[in-house]
């Protein structure tokens, strides 16, 4: 019988091969079961993980205009997900549907284990894409009142108009704009009750909204929101309040300089016959008085323990260059002037904690250089005080001005009180202040302050004004007053009142306060994008994909 008839004829084991390859067959099907949904539970996490990474490099991007944070951002996220970071790919410069997105691809093996019986491969990949649209589905805010605790967070009375030009005014209470008065925004988001009585005034609403009409929205959860206080910036810019360059002091045997019409003493050998003129060098002074005119020349180092002071409409010029230490103060008046032309100048105090007293028609400026003051700095009458650009200008007391002041570029850290309250002018451009006390600015007859359109130099861009004191804030200045920037105040009630005005002069204006009064004038905001302080809608960011 050939061999093909004994396998015919050999049934039982017949039936074993074909059940042998039925059982192969069955575990095969099995394996790519499990393996099925093994990738599918890979799929959902990969989505997932992608979900939110996107959206975090989205928000990344918004923030820094980087595709390098954001690439690094998304995998920072992937690898806190337990995935490699390597698994993650990141397109932040591309579209999606015409809208500009942030892409993120995550691609993970899955391990081939049971059905290896019926296939070659050790892994298969899966992968996950998710977008998130880098054009905000929110309306920003302009004017945010953060308090709850009130009937109203925001108020107009007495003729007031507020317009907040493509922005929102959001608050976490109620809206109060009474009859002659107005709001204009792109929404207006309460927390509590909108009231509006009577709902027109010489046949015009009190509360508009434009584009769209009626965009009013009562008893909202979480209305208003402080967006602003987190920003490491702002953070880093409160903890270098209180701080002061320490005097150093005169190295060496100090006298007093009396500079007068009797040409004697230690200052006679710097008399010319017709003026007192001090050489370059290093001088090392108890107390100055400067009772005539005076100039040192570019280059000095004067170290003065006591203090200077300069009267009867004299002059002190220190040229270009210098570097000043003074233990005391500076006080000037009578029409006398000081000047700093460039150089590094840093002021003790004297016992009443004063820094610089300027009083009469007295003027005081310090040119480009670093500014560092250990006390108070106070103006009088019709005085004038000017300081230069510097990354850091540090007064570890309070800023008066009853005079006019001009604010050179740069961070102020003022560790008190920011008072302007004259009839002079208070200017300054690129400038970021951050104090410990209060802001009043209501009295100065122009008040003209731009924040910074960028960090480079010393302040952030868009912040005017930061302070956490729970001291009222005054804005005004007349109907003429540019405020320009972010004031930030989150737990300040702030008013206007008395014909103040304020606007960005094309720039923005941005209030975030506790809660925010008008009782005169006119107020335009306008949404500082870089801080936006609330939002009407969603977060700046959402999924496409």
């Amino acid at each position: 019988m050939s061999i093909f008839r004994r396998l015919l004829a050999a049934e039982r084991g017949t039936i074993m091969v074909m059940a042998a390859f039925a059982l192969t067959a069955v575990m095969g099907m099995s394996g790519l079961a499990v393996e099925v949904g093994n990738g599918y539970s890979t799929k959902v996490r990969n989505q997932r993980v992608a979900d939110v990474a996107a959206l975090g490099a989205a928000q990344a991007y918004q923030n820094s205009q980087s595709t390098t944070v954001a690439t690094q951002v998304a995998k920072d996220i992937v690898a806190a997900s337990g995935l490699p970071a390597s698994a993650a790919t990141v397109d932040a410069s591309g579209k999606v549907g015409g809208v500009n997105a942030v892409q993120v691809t995550v691609t993970t093996a899955v391990p081939v284990r049971l059905a290896q019986i019926v296939m070659n491969n050790t892994s298969y990949n899966v992968t996950s894409y998710a977008a998130a649209s880098l054009v905000s589905t929110s309306t920003p805010g302009c004017i945010t009142a953060l308090s709850s605790a009130v009937a109203y967070g925001v108020s107009t009375t007495g003729g007031t108009h507020l317009t907040a030009n493509g922005c929102a005014v959001l608050t976490n209470s109620g809206v109060s704009a009474t009859a002659g008065t107005s709001i204009t925004a792109s929404q207006v988001v309460a927390g509590k009750t909108v009231y509006d009585q009577p709902t027109t005034w010489n046949g015009a609403p009190v509360i508009t909204t434009t584009p769209t009409a009626n965009n009013i929205k009562q008893n909202k959860l979480g209305a208003a929101s402080d967006t602003v206080g987190g920003d490491a910036r702002v953070i880093a810019g409160f903890a270098k309040v209180g701080y002061a360059d320490p005097v150093v002091p005169p190295p060496g045997t100090a006298q007093t300089w009396t500079f007068d019409s009797s040409h004697g003493g230690a200052v006679a050998p710097f008399w010319n016959g017709s003026a007192y003129v001090v050489p370059a060098g290093t001088y090392n002074v108890t107390n100055m008085n400067v009772n005539t005119n005076v100039s040192f020349q570019a280059g000095s180092t004067v170290y003065v323990s006591g203090n200077i002071s300069v009267g009867g409409g004299m002059k002190l010029v220190m040229a270009a260059g210098t570097t000043l230490n003074i233990g005391g103060k500076i006080d000037v008046g009578g029409a006398a002037t000081m000047s700093v032309v460039s150089g590094n100048t840093t002021i003790g105090k004297d016992s009443s904690g004063t820094s610089i007293n300027i009083s009469g028609s007295g003027m005081v400026s310090f040119g480009d250089g670093t500014f560092s003051a250990n006390g108070s700095i106070v103006t009088l009458g019709s005085s004038s005080i000017t300081f230069g650009a510097a990354t850091s200008h540090y007064i570890n007391g309070s800023l008066t001005l009853n005079g006019s002041a001009s604010f050179g570029a740069g961070g102020y850290y003022i560790n008190g009180n920011f008072t302007g309250s004259s009839s002079g002018n208070i200017t300054g451009s690129g400038v970021t202040f951050f104090l410990s006390g209060s802001i009043s600015a209501s009295g100065a007859s122009a008040m003209n302050l731009a924040a910074p359109t960028t960090d480079a130099g010393g302040g952030i861009t868009d912040l005017l004004f930061a302070t956490k004191s729970t001291a009222q804030t005054k804005l005004g200045g007349g109907s003429s007053a540019i405020y320009a920037g972010v004031v930030y105040a989150p737990n300040s009630d702030m008013v206007m009142d008395g014909g103040a005005g304020a606007a960005g002069n094309g720039r923005c204006f941005a209030l975030v306060v506790n809660t925010f009064t008008m009782n005169g004038g006119t107020a335009a905001g306008t949404a500082c994008t870089s801080f936006n302080g609330g939002s009407s809608g969603s977060s700046g960011v959402s999924l496409l994909q």
